[in-house]
């Protein structure tokens, strides 16, 4: 993938038009490194979106970003539907770049979050589908930071790892507003 160009997902929830994600790739990169690509509050910030959501059908957008040792990078979006009892109503998206630099908008990705007692994500796992024949790519989370409010979103730092290859990365909230 070539540098300075954005990492792109269209996510399309079912009964609106899509969302379209960009990740900054050098600042994905950057995930683990020191203070680059900060906002005005102190927030990272690896990506972007078209628009805002619309709030009038949902009711939150969850957003992942990461950087594995090895190169790889991964953006992650959910949408929830207003209403929505649970995780499994949400239109989620995800791309992939390969350690060699390709780069793989997948099939389907599967996203499930433990929440701690102060109701946050503390836990995250992973399954990412490049095509419906072959098994999942298998990553998982763990919270390393309390969460960080600003940009109209909640920010929380992760270590990942992904078939055992170590990442930093960031689970950032977003909801109505």
């Amino acid at each position: 993938m070539p540098s300075g160009d954005p990492l792109v997902l269209e996510l399309g929830p079912a009964d609106g038009p899509a969302l379209r994600l960009e990740w900054d790739v050098e600042a994905l990169r950057e995930l683990d490194a020191a203070p680059g690509h900060r906002g005005a509050d102190g927030a990272l910030s690896t990506w972007r979106l078209d628009r805002k959501p619309d709030w009038e059908r949902a009711s939150a957008l969850r957003v992942i970003s990461a950087s594995f040792e090895d190169g790889s990078l991964l953006g992650v979006a959910a949408l929830r539907p207003r209403g929505a009892a649970g995780h499994d109503a949400d239109a989620v998206g995800a791309v992939l770049v390969s350690a060699e630099g390709e780069v793989a908008r997948l099939h389907e990705a599967l996203l499930s979050t433990e929440y701690g007692p102060d109701g946050r994500a503390r836990r995250l796992g992973l399954e990412l589908y490049e095509d419906s024949t072959r098994p999942p790519l298998r990553v998982v989370a763990d919270r390393v930071a309390d969460a960080r409010q600003g940009a109209g979103r909640e920010q929380t730092k992760f270590r990942l790892k992904m078939e055992g290859i170590s990442g930093a990365g960031l689970h950032e909230l977003m909801p109505p507003g």
